[in-house]
């Protein structure tokens, strides 16, 4: 791949990352990803006490997954 190619590739991978949800939470692409997450961040909040992520839910307004605290 060419120097000018990959600066391209870079720049649309950083403009692809900007386009997130309004609401400025992180965008899971699918409903397993994010159920891993919440499970990743449920063992290491029994370490460190921080909140506890309880499940995941899709949003229309992105069309992606994000995870919650709430019931």
């Amino acid at each position: 791949m060419t120097r000018t190619r990959r600066q391209k590739s870079l720049k649309a991978l950083k403009e692809a990352r900007l386009k997130e949800c309004y609401s400025g939470k992180a965008r899971f692409t699918d409903r397993i990803s994010a159920e891993l997450f919440v499970i990743r961040c449920q063992r290491v909040k029994k370490e460190i006490g921080e909140r506890n992520l309880v499940r995941s839910y899709f949003c229309p307004a992105c069309h992606a997954w994000h995870v919650t605290s709430h019931k």
